[in-house]
């Protein structure tokens, strides 16, 4: 709602059509500006790919993705792709959502994107074998924080994946010192109070003194306010209240080696089916490459930039 009143371009990206209709009238009424509403089920890879298809046709840029769909399931369910459900929203869904978007992030030159973590981060150590998590080894609160532990790691390689991958493309050679063309971060919001915390823990919320909504989501929107310069600062970075905040409690064991954060991302790649270094190299690629007729609709990235760098450029 903050953000359509300071007359940004919102896009809601949810599941439901119903309750996304209701949110965005609710707001308009609020703000006098209605979001767009574009339907995507996170725990979907068809969904996710179909939605990415469409965006594309635009050819419009994003300036900033907020990654804040999120679930706790008592019991374990699956997806219709076999996904164990909460995994394949939260996590997976972001890693996917994020990768398939690159491209327009990229035209947003630069961009953030901002994934939206909690407590239970805090909680677990990331692994393999769990992210797509079998039903012999799955708890509600465990597959939640396994999740939010999961998009922690992965906003790291990301970060990293941008360093390395950015000046080994050169794409930094339009870029201002300083600065990045998309930056990525996780954010705490705290304790809020929130119809999902009633609903998954009714007791913690009854007896707990929660933030508001208000005080829970407003370092999202100083993220998304702060100029260019200064966000590239906290990229890789958890933020908490508007500061840096430290990733792992003392003696926890939840810290992970760079090793075991590829292999992570290298079992995400399993799970989507997708070579997303392949993808990240042509999207940077493509970035660049402004003097090739490149169709910027395309859904089809690296075939098109394959054949534009074969052809040459006219």
């Amino acid at each position: 709602m903050e953000l359509a009143r300071r007359e940004a371009d919102v896009v809601m990206v949810c599941r439901s059509a119903k309750r996304a209709e209701e949110a965005a009238v609710a707001i308009e009424k609020e703000v006098g500006r209605k979001p767009r509403v574009e339907l995507c089920d996170l725990s979907s890879k068809k969904s996710i790919r179909e939605f990415s298809a469409k965006w594309s046709e635009t050819g419009a840029p994003v300036d900033a993705i907020v990654n804040n769909a999120g679930l706790m399931l008592k019991e374990y369910t699956a997806t219709d792709e076999g996904l164990e459900t909460v995994f394949a929203t939260m996590a997976g869904g972001s890693y996917f959502m994020t990768l398939l978007m690159l491209p327009h992030l990229l035209k947003g030159d630069p961009s953030r994107v901002i994934s939206v973590t909690s407590a239970g981060g805090y909680m677990v150590q990331a692994q393999v074998p769990l992210l797509n998590m079998p039903p012999e080894s799955y708890s509600d609160l465990f597959a939640y924080s396994h999740s939010k532990r999961v998009q922690i790691e992965i906003t790291d390689k990301w970060s990293s994946i941008f360093d390395e991958e950015v000046a080994s493309s050169q794409k930094s050679d339009t870029m201002p010192a300083g600065l990045k063309p998309v930056s990525f971060m996780t954010m705490h919001p705290g304790w809020a109070a929130t119809p999902g915390l009633s609903a998954s823990m009714p007791s913690f919320s009854e007896s707990a003194d929660l933030r508001s909504q208000a005080e829970g989501a407003d370092s999202i929107l100083w993220l998304l306010d702060i100029p260019d310069r200064r966000v590239s600062k906290f990229d890789g970075e958890l933020v908490f209240d508007r500061e840096a905040t430290f990733k792992h409690f003392s003696l926890a064991g939840t810290s992970i080696s760079d090793g075991q954060r590829d292999k992570l991302w290298q079992q995400l790649d399993n799970i989507f089916e997708v070579d997303s270094m392949r993808l990240i190299k042509s999207a940077l690629l493509f970035s660049r490459e402004e003097s090739m007729h490149v169709d910027p609709k395309t859904t089809d990235l690296e075939g098109q930039v394959e054949q534009a760098r074969g052809g040459g450029s006219n």
